[in-house]
């Protein structure tokens, strides 16, 4: 039984004997921040690198790696959003290697773009003022505008 605990203290004093710092950042950024696979690395459990994390120094490495890794993703995201074109000798376009995906395009934009505006809750902005409200046209209304339209693609179908 003695034996046992002397074995389970010996190990716990191994575990807690960190890397240094350097070597430790090398190690996080190759393997993109996982703890289970540093932990393999360096042949301790995952608790003995959570409790490595209390220094600040090595927190900071796991959360520059798992930035860096997110940057990938992104970048690999915008490739598969916007599609590879396949360009000629002369560089113009001459089809897709990979065509452009409109859900991944659709996905970045509302989670990239929530400051811009974008994203899937629509809630208007009214500064206050009550939002219009919609009204029905008379039948005159309508044939005025689209006497106006019809005008308008008439001298634009001329002019082609």
């Amino acid at each position: 039984m003695r034996a046992r605990a002397r074995e389970r203290l010996l190990n716990l004093e191994l575990s807690n004997m960190k890397p240094n710092i350097e070597e430790f950042r090398r190690v996080s950024e190759a393997l993109m921040g996982n703890i289970s696979k540093i932990a393999y690395y360096f042949d301790v459990d995952r608790r003995s690198v959570y409790r490595w994390l209390s220094n600040e120094g090595y927190r900071e490495a796991i959360e520059d790696s798992r930035g860096a890794f997110f940057d990938e993703c992104v970048q690999m995201a915008r490739l598969v959003a916007l599609g590879v074109p396949e360009l000629d000798e002369n560089g113009k376009f001459k089809g897709w290697k990979v065509r452009p995906d409109s859900r991944m395009l659709r996905y970045l934009i509302s989670t990239l773009g929530k400051d811009e505006g974008f994203g899937k809750n629509i809630e208007p902005e009214t500064n206050g003022k009550d939002l219009p409200t919609a009204r029905v046209l008379t039948k005159s209304e309508y044939l005025d505008i689209m006497g106006e339209e019809k005008g308008i693609c008439q001298a634009i179908s001329s002019r082609v």
